[in-house]
């Protein structure tokens, strides 16, 4: 307790000012004389010396103040509305940024595929010569058109000639999975 660790008993006291809310206040006063006549009684029975009994007084003092915030000013409304706007250009940005990237992965690995497929027996048997060597002059006009202008192309080329591929590949690959006659007979 408080007392204790100043090295004072309750009969040092003259005076007790309790300060906190209006919630708080009136149970801790209570609470305090309790203490107060507990120890009071205490001392009383333990003190052959009697002393004339103080009587012990709380006083409860309202105090007034006001709150004032400190630290950064309120931003006004403009402000808050630009700076979202602006956040969620960089988002878009970000965004955008992101699936053109994606886009760019997804052609180039396309470029690595095709070039498998091309080596690929089943996709040889499924396709014509003319359409492998289509794909295969598609595919070199792709790799050879990623690195030097490709890589700062917009997300909407990038996917044109991903698609261009696909085109050709899609009915091969389609080809492949059908059922084929025997012909061993």
């Amino acid at each position: 307790m408080a007392l204790d660790v100043a090295g004072l008993e309750v009969k040092d006291l003259d005076s007790v000012i309790l300060r906190g809310d209006a919630i708080r206040t009136p149970f801790v006063q209570k609470e305090l004389e309790k203490f107060v006549s507990a120890k009071d009684s205490k001392d009383s029975k333990d003190s052959k010396d009697a002393k004339p009994k103080v009587t012990k007084r709380f006083e409860v003092i309202p105090l007034k103040y006001t709150a004032e915030i400190k630290g950064l000013p309120q931003l006004l409304v403009s402000e808050i509305t630009w700076t979202k706007d602006r956040i969620a250009a960089f988002d878009d940005s970000d965004r955008s940024r992101r699936l053109r990237k994606e886009a760019l992965n997804q052609l180039e690995g396309f470029t690595y595929k095709v070039r498998g497929l091309l080596d690929n027996e089943e996709f040889v048997a499924a396709s014509t010569t003319e359409e492998r060597a289509t794909l295969e002059a598609k595919s070199k006009a792709a790799s050879d058109w990623i690195y030097p202008s490709g890589a700062e192309a917009s997300r909407e080329e990038l996917k044109a000639k991903l698609k261009e591929m696909k085109d050709v590949v899609g009915p091969i690959e389609s080809r492949k999975k059908e059922p084929r006659p025997d012909r061993s007979s």
